[in-house]
């Protein structure tokens, strides 16, 4: 009976090469579970299975041929695409090379983030003036706190789509400044208030712990934390549906749609339900 042979490792370098990538998306490859990394020799480096390596590039290569550009953002119903918007790494995520750790430390809101991620440079949205109050047709649902967050919201993005003379705009200001203004409209939507032009994260915070700027705080560092995440479900399901030109407010209900999902957003709902659970056993 012979001995089993220790798996090939090989370092980050090898495995791009053999996949034709660059390291990002090796990273990216990884975040999602199709590849598997170990510690590498000195603490800094990770090795990579060459066997797995080499499974993942044939079923690329099979991908291949005349529908060359969709298999190489999808691989087998994943999606894995270069993007220079963010890059999860192990110590933090980074928005456009920065670090959002280092950017939450520093007292970044939402709205900071937003203006990085949208390569506004000059320009900043948020200097609208505030969202209106929701109109007639909206105000009804927008303002039902017995409705769930996530529905009202879904509910009432559509009308507010019909209130938004510039929804078709492709200027870059233009349309920074509509998603500014739906931002907003999306956070209130959220908690049931009226919109306006308050940080977000205050937004959110006065609704749910008035007064507690402790609490405040831990809002605006979770928001800039979770401000992009690279190709998850909803952003993807959002960059398709806006690559058909479609306008903003329809590209955020496809995204809202897909995080509504048990398997993702809705996770968040399960897990809080498990914990009041287990806080009314006394476990």
């Amino acid at each position: 009976m012979t001995e089993p042979t220790e798996p090939e490792l090989i370092p980050a370098s090898d495995a791009c090469a053999l996949l034709g990538i660059s390291p990002a998306t090796l990273y990216a490859y990884v975040s999602r579970g199709q590849l598997s990394s170990r510690p590498g020799p000195d603490p800094r480096s990770r090795v990579y299975l060459r066997a797995e390596v080499e499974r993942l590039a044939q079923r690329k290569r099979a991908g291949r041929g005349a529908e060359r550009g969709a298999a190489q953002s999808l691989d087998r119903g994943l999606p894995v695409l270069e993007t220079r918007i963010s890059l999860i790494r192990p110590d933090a995520p980074y928005y456009r090379g920065r670090s959002a750790v280092a950017a939450a430390r520093a007292g970044a809101t939402l709205e900071d983030i937003a203006r990085l991620l949208w390569e506004c440079e000059e320009q900043d949205p948020f200097a609208v003036p505030p969202p209106p109050a929701w109109p007639e047709r909206v105000a009804a649902l927008a303002l039902d706190t017995a409705l769930p967050p996530l529905e009202r919201t879904m509910a009432c993005i559509p009308l507010l789509a019909l209130e938004q003379r510039q929804s078709l705009n492709a200027a870059a200001p233009v349309r920074r400044e509509v998603a500014a203004t739906l931002l907003r409209q999306n956070a209130a939507l959220l908690v049931g208030v009226q919109p306006d032009a308050r940080p977000v994260h205050r937004l959110l915070a006065d609704a749910w712990r008035p007064g507690d700027a402790g609490f405040a705080g831990l809002v605006r560092s979770a928001l800039v934390l979770c401000a992009d995440h690279e190709l998850n479900v909803s952003a993807f399901a959002a960059r398709v549906v806006a690559s058909t030109g479609a306008h903003l407010h329809a590209t955020v209900s496809a995204g809202l749609a897909a995080l509504s999902g048990p398997r993702h957003g809705g996770a968040t709902a399960r897990a809080h339900a498990l914990l009041l659970d287990a806080e009314a056993s006394g476990a």
